[in-house]
């Protein structure tokens, strides 16, 4: 079901929701168009973890054909593979609408289903159709914008350099004996400092 496809892809790739139905819409759409012109069979991962015995037996009616191993001695290897247990996701909510016409089409007749889906590619085709001078123009200006955000980039990454240098010259600095032995000097300049301050400032003397 669409939903629980957009919540895998969500769940993995952390894809929003939105994108991620439209990719299964997409990939719906896509798998319809480029076997319209061949043998086909469309069925339902529910129904096939369901009951694969009687999926696979629909398959081979739909194509005419017989497996090659047959289900009763394919089938422990199957049941040891097929484990509904192990379903990640499952169909408790609704897609949108689009989705929704396209999963439901997959279990009609083939007109009705080529009709639904030609009808929701259509409507995908004018909306990209109606994006395209949009998409453009934002493609332009992320071309303009790459180079800056890259010298940026770079310039950020000399900065951070710089500093991380600064800050070793400064440990090297303060864990010298020079540094330590000077420490009380620097003490008596922050006293000396204040003193002066406080006096411009008219402060109590002591205080």
């Amino acid at each position: 079901h669409p939903a629980a496809a957009a919540r895998s892809l969500a769940t993995r790739d952390n894809t929003p929701p939105e994108t991620a139905e439209l990719l299964q819409i997409r990939e719906l759409l896509g798998a319809e168009l480029h076997t319209a012109t061949l043998p086909r069979a469309w069925s339902r991962y529910d129904d096939l973890l369901a009951n694969w015995r009687h999926t696979t037996a629909q398959i081979a009616a739909t194509l005419n054909l017989t497996w090659p191993t047959h289900p009763d001695q394919a089938a422990p290897a199957i049941e040891a593979f097929l484990a509904p247990s192990l379903r990640h996701h499952t169909t408790d909510t609704a897609a949108g609408p689009l989705a929704e016409h396209l999963y439901t089409a997959t279990s009609h007749d083939e007109a009705t289903l080529h009709t639904t889906f030609h009808a929701v590619r259509t409507i995908l085709d004018e909306h990209d159709r109606l994006l395209a001078p949009w998409h453009t123009t934002l493609r332009a200006r992320l071309a303009q914008l790459a180079p800056i955000v890259l010298a940026q980039a770079r310039d950020l990454e000399t900065r951070t350099s710089e500093i991380a240098a600064l800050h070793t010259i400064i440990a090297n600095l303060q864990a010298s004996t020079s540094w330590r032995l000077t420490a009380p000097l620097r003490t008596l300049a922050r006293l000396l400092g204040r003193d002066v301050s406080d006096k411009r400032e008219g402060k109590p003397e002591g205080n």
